[in-house]
């Protein structure tokens, strides 16, 4: 298990950041100084890392673990490449000797790069300050943005430590190993389509009923999409509950009051750790049956 992966991925999240497209032209300066700094800073420990790398790749050769000698290749080739910071995502965990050397990695960039992202976060507040101070809203926003996104990556990053993956993309599909359960047609719903008949393409059963999906792992999760039958208008009335472990449910959205039709989104302002999700079928205004076309999960 490799250590402070929160700290790990708010401060790669930080630099990411840094390296993208800016506002204003303060909060630019600020973004470049940083990432400057940070390839500085870790310079000595990457060369030390890749130097190692090359050594481990050399001995699994010689004990013929091709297949790991090839992938810890291909990691040390693709991380001479890339800015410091900018480790794959998720980290390997095999062979053991790699995800040790990194979790070594790991804990000197720590100890070195604290201090200048406390340099940095400090800078950007001082900015944004005194940019609205002086009636400079357009740079002022821009330092405002630049805090927000680093505190919604730390907030991913803090889901991430309690053992969610970040999902890439839609994760409840059955391509990425999701599983679904309604009361009838239940693959539908986790197969990538929405576009649908009045026949078929939708999960479906007599209200009440529930469908469910099961994640392939703790996904911690932004937003939830359920996909409707109401090519005629039709409205349903619905809860929809998610968990961590597949057994304790929490209600996350309740329209049973207020119908809705088309597609109920859900969004969270904080990253959810989800292992699964279920949509309580209450009721359709149009007859017996609840539709459900397709759940999608980011």
């Amino acid at each position: 298990m490799l250590i402070s992966p929160r700290w790990w991925a708010a401060l790669t999240a930080l630099c990411i950041a840094a390296c993208g497209t800016a506002g204003a032209a303060e909060v630019q300066r600020l973004k470049d100084a940083y990432r400057e700094k940070s390839a500085e800073v870790l310079a000595p420990l990457k060369d030390s890392l890749i130097g190692a790398m090359e050594r481990l790749e050399k001995s699994l050769g010689e004990q013929k673990k091709y297949d790991a000698a090839l992938r810890v290749r291909e990691l040390r080739v693709g991380f001479a490449l890339q800015n410091p910071l900018e480790l794959p995502d998720p980290l390997p965990e095999e062979p053991a000797e790699l995800a040790r050397l990194l979790n070594i990695y790991q804990r000197n960039a720590e100890t070195r790069l604290a201090p200048w992202k406390t340099k940095y976060l400090a800078a950007l507040g001082g900015l944004e300050e005194r940019m609205a101070g002086a009636g400079n809203l357009a740079e002022a926003a821009a330092a405002k943005a630049e805090l927000d996104a680093i505190a919604a990556a730390e907030r991913m990053a803090e889901a991430q430590g309690e053992g969610a993956k970040r999902p890439a993309g839609d994760v409840a599909l059955a391509t990425a190993g999701a599983e679904a359960s309604a009361p009838f047609e239940a693959a539908a719903m986790i197969d990538g389509e929405t576009a649908t008949g009045a026949n078929g393409g939708f999960a479906y059963g007599l209200w009440p009923c529930d469908f469910e999906v099961e994640l392939a792992e703790v996904f911690a999760l932004r937003q939830i999409r359920v996909h409707l039958w109401s090519a005629d208008g039709r409205q349903y009335k619905l809860a929809v509950e998610t968990s961590r472990d597949g057994r304790r449910w929490e209600e996350v959205s309740d329209r049973s009051e207020e119908p809705v039709t088309g597609v109920h989104e859900i969004e969270f302002d904080d990253p959810k750790p989800v292992k699964a999700i279920r949509v309580r079928g209450l009721h359709n205004s149009a007859n017996e049956r609840f539709y459900v076309v397709e759940i999608e999960a980011r």
